[in-house]
C-alpha cells in the first residue's frame, strides 16, 4: 500500500467541523444497509488505513486501503455501534504533516457491551471531502465494570465502627498477597515492567492476580544490568499505568532508579507479587486446565489459575557464539547481560562483540574507565543522536503534551506498516546526522540505516543504537572498530580474525543477544508452548504475531515490549482477560 497523502489545503480549515461531518458519515457507514464499498469510499482516501483493538472482535486487526476497509465492513457486524460523539474533553488539530493539512481528533462510541474511543487523522481528498487517512478503534473499558480510579477510588477504612472487625488493612493485604484460600485467577510470570503493568490493569479490572518474579527483588532484571545503563526515551514516555513519576526526576532515567521504581510502583498498587520463585514449573493439561508449581521461602505452592501470562521479556538465553580456542583463552568471557561494569579493566584490553545498544554502551563504558577496547561490529549499525529521537516527541510526550491517554492513542495509531513505510526515507535522517556520518565515515564503522528503529525492531533485526556518546570515541579513534570480519579462533590472551588480524584481549564481551522468543516462552510454559504459531513477527495485516493478543493456546498470553509500549498494550490485554471472564468472548 502507498502511503501518499493526497493534497496540501490552502484555505482555512475548522477542524471540529470536519471531524464532526465525517463522524456522521462514519456513523451511518458501520451499519447494516449500507453498501459496504460506497461506505468505505465516502470514509476513506484511496490509501487509508483502519486499526483496530477489540471492537470489531476480540483481537488486533490492521486493514489497509480502502478495499480492505470495506471487507471490514462487510464482514464484522458493526450494527449495534451506538452514541458517536466527538470527544470534547480533547483537542481536535489542524496541522501541516509534511506540506499537507491533516486534521485529527478523537471520538467516543459504544455497544450493549463495552465503551468505544476513537482517534481518526482526515486528509481533504482533492474535492473539499475530508476523509480518513488513518483510523483508530479501540474498547476503553467494559459496560458494568467500575474500575476503582479516580472518582471511584475505593474508600479505605469504612467511617463506621465495626464490631469483631476481622483483618485491618495491613492483615488484608497479606491475605490478599498470599492466596493462602484461593488460587489466582491469572497468573504472571515476571515482575519488569510488563508483568507489573498487566499486574496493574488487571487488578483495577477486578481480576485477581499474582505475578511471579524469579529475582530475590523487583527491579533486579534492570538492577543487574550494566552500571552504565540509562533509559534511552525520555520519563514522559515512560509512565507505567495508573502512576506519574516525582516532577523532579531526570528526563533519561538510571537503571538502578527505574528498579527501585519497580519496587515502589508494586508496592503503591498493591499488586500481589511474589519474589525468589527461580523454581516454578507450569503445565497444561490436555483439558486446557493449568498447574502452577512454584517454591517460595521453601514451601512448594500448586497454584491452578485459569490465564497465564509470560513477561519475561523480548529476549531468550543469552547467545555466545562458538569460537573455536574459547576454552583455552586466559581473560574473563562474559555477555552483557551480566556485564558488571568496566571500573576493573583500567589499562586493560577489552573486546566488545556486537552492533547494538548494549554493545555501544558498553564499550563507552570501558574506555571512559581507562581501557583499550575493540567494538566488533559484525553487521552494520542504525546510529541516531539522542535530540534527533527526542523528536518524535515533541508535542506528544513532553511537558507541554497532551493527556497520556491521549498521546498513547494518537502514538499507536498509526500501524506498523504505515510506520515502516514513512520512515523508509533517510533524507531527513542523513541531513540530521550529517556532521556524525562524516566523522565516521572516516572510521571502520558501517552505517546501515534499514528502514529506520521501527522497521529494524519489528522486523527483529534491531541493530540500532541511540547515541549517548560512544559514536563520538568512535570518530576520535578511542575505540577501534572491527567491522563484519568474523572471529575465526581464540588464544590464551588474544582473537584472530578471519582476515589474520590478531587484537589482544583481557576481556571479551558479547553483546550478541539472546535466543529466540518461542525458547523464552517454552522455558516458562513447558509444551503448552507449542500450540503457539510465531512470536512478534509481523502477519499479513502487520499486527504483531501472538504479543499482546490470543496466541492458540487458550488461557495463554504474552506481555512484552518497552515500557511506552507496555503501558498502552497492559491495558489492551488485560481487557482480553477480562472480556472472557465475563463471557463477552
Amino acid at each position: 500500500m502507498t502511503s501518499t497523502i493526497p493534497v496540501e489545503v490552502d484555505r482555512p480549515v475548522d477542524g471540529g467541523a470536519e471531524l464532526a461531518t465525517w463522524l456522521q458519515r462514519f456513523a451511518l457507514g458501520v451499519h447494516r444497509g449500507v453498501a459496504s464499498a460506497s461506505a468505505a469510499e465516502s470514509l476513506f482516501v484511496e490509501a487509508g488505513w483502519w486499526r483496530d483493538l477489540l471492537t470489531l472482535c476480540w483481537d488486533l486487526r490492521t486493514f489497509a486501503g480502502r478495499d480492505a476497509v470495506a471487507t471490514a465492513l462487510d464482514s464484522f457486524d458493526t450494527s449495534g455501534w451506538t452514541a458517536f460523539a466527538v470527544d470534547t474533553g480533547s483537542d481536535v488539530t489542524v496541522a501541516e504533516e509534511g506540506g499537507t493539512t491533516v486534521v485529527s481528533g478523537f471520538f467516543t462510541f459504544g455497544t450493549s457491551e463495552i465503551d468505544g474511543r476513537g482517534f481518526v487523522r482526515l486528509l481533504d481528498d482533492g474535492s473539499g471531502t475530508w476523509k480518513a487517512w488513518t483510523l483508530l478503534t479501540q474498547v476503553d473499558g467494559l459496560r458494568g465494570v467500575d474500575e476503582p480510579v479516580g472518582a471511584r477510588r475505593p474508600l479505605g477504612l469504612e467511617p463506621v465502627a465495626v464490631d469483631g472487625r476481622e483483618r485491618w488493612w495491613d492483615a488484608h493485604r497479606h491475605a490478599e498477597i498470599e492466596f493462602a484460600d484461593s488460587d489466582p485467577e491469572v497468573v504472571v510470570v515476571g515482575a519488569g515492567q510488563a508483568g507489573l503493568a498487566v499486574a496493574a490493569q488487571l487488578t483495577v479490572l477486578g481480576v485477581p492476580t499474582l505475578v511471579l518474579e524469579s529475582h530475590d527483588r523487583i527491579g533486579d532484571g534492570w538492577r543487574r544490568r550494566y552500571p552504565s545503563l540509562t533509559l534511552h526515551d525520555p520519563i514522559w514516555a515512560n509512565r507505567l499505568p495508573f502512576l506519574d513519576y516525582p516532577q523532579t526526576w531526570p528526563v533519561f532515567m538510571p537503571r538502578s532508579k527505574f528498579a527501585a521504581w519497580l519496587e515502589a510502583y508494586a508496592e503503591s498498587l498493591d499488586l500481589n507479587v511474589w519474589t525468589g520463585c527461580a523454581d516454578t514449573e507450569i503445565s497444561r493439561s490436555g483439558a486446557g486446565e493449568w498447574t502452577v508449581r512454584t517454591t517460595r521461602d521453601g514451601l512448594e505452592r500448586v497454584l491452578r489459575p485459569r490465564d497465564v501470562v509470560v513477561a519475561t521479556g523480548l529476549n531468550g538465553t543469552p547467545t555466545i557464539p562458538e569460537i573455536d580456542g574459547m576454552a583455552g583463552f586466559g581473560g574473563s568471557v562474559t555477555h552483557s547481560s551480566t556485564f558488571a561494569g568496566g571500573q576493573e579493566w583500567k589499562g586493560r584490553r577489552a573486546v566488545v562483540v556486537g552492533a547494538g545498544t548494549s554493545a555501544h554502551d558498553i564499550a563507552q563504558d570501558l574506555c571512559e574507565q581507562g581501557a583499550e577496547v575493540t567494538l566488533v561490529q559484525r553487521s552494520g549499525t542504525l546510529p541516531v543522536s539522542r535530540d534527533f529521537a527526542a523528536m518524535a516527541y515533541v508535542g506528544k510526550f513532553d511537558e507541554a503534551g497532551p493527556p497520556l491517554a491521549d498521546a498513547d492513542m494518537a502514538w499507536n495509531s498509526m500501524p506498523w506498516n504505515l510506520l515502516i513505510q514513512l520512515t523508509s526515507d533517510q533524507t531527513v535522517w542523513r541531513e540530521a546526522h550529517a556532521e556524525l556520518l562524516d566523522a565516521l565515515a572516516r572510521t571502520d564503522y558501517e552505517v546501515e540505516y534499514g528502514g529506520g528503529i521501527m522497521a529494524r525492531y519489528l522486523t527483529g533485526v534491531n541493530g540500532y543504537y541511540l547515541d549517548v556518546g560512544a559514536l563520538g570515541l568512535i570518530a576520535d579513534g578511542r575505540i577501534r572498530v572491527k567491522q563484519g570480519v568474523p572471529i575465526e579462533s581464540a588464544g590464551a590472551d588474544s582473537l584472530t580474525f578471519a582476515d589474520g588480524d590478531t587484537v589482544p584481549a583481557d576481556l571479551v564481551v558479547f553483546a550478541t543477544g539472546y535466543g529466540s522468543m518461542r525458547d523464552a516462552v517454552r522455558d516458562v510454559v513447558g509444551e503448552a508452548a507449542e500450540g503457539i504459531g510465531s512470536i512478534h513477527e509481523l502477519d499479513d495485516e502487520g499486527e504483531l504475531t501472538s504479543v499482546w493478543r490470543p496466541t492458540g493456546v487458550p488461557g495463554l498470553w504474552i506481555m512484552l515490549g518497552n515500557i511506552q509500549m507496555v503501558r498502552y498494550y497492559s491495558r489492551v490485554l488485560a481487557l482480553q482477560i477480562k472480556a472472557r471472564q465475563l463471557g463477552l468472548v
